[in-house]
């Protein structure tokens, strides 16, 4: 919670459509406005030049030898982030740096 605390103090913060169905199991879908409210989250919706862009550096991440445990979405999240934020709070960095290094990348703990 840390990085998120540091994160909120910062400046707005973003959260995607993949990430808000990510945590919804956990915060409950009752209670996600409240949620997205208590952190300052906004939902940002992507974007073409986001989408491509995922589609892009998965279908490097598969040239690559990448296996199928990796899904379009956690390639979307990090494209998301790319072009909609400034930052991208994640619990799986190092799978992230490797494929947006130039990317600001924050491990939440």
């Amino acid at each position: 919670m840390d990085a998120l605390e540091k994160a909120r103090a910062e400046g707005q913060m973003v959260v995607s459509t993949f990430v808000l169905a990510e945590i919804s199991p956990v915060v409950g879908i009752e209670a996600m406005p409240a949620f997205l409210k208590s952190w300052n989250l906004e939902h940002m919706g992507g974007s073409v030049a986001a989408a491509l862009d995922a589609g892009k550096v998965f279908s490097k991440y598969l040239d690559q030898g990448g296996k199928r445990d990796r899904i379009i979405a956690d390639f979307i999240i990090g494209a998301h982030a790319r072009h909609h934020a400034d930052r991208l709070l994640t619990r799986d960095a190092g799978f992230l740096r490797d494929y947006f290094k130039k990317d600001k990348i924050w491990l939440v703990e």
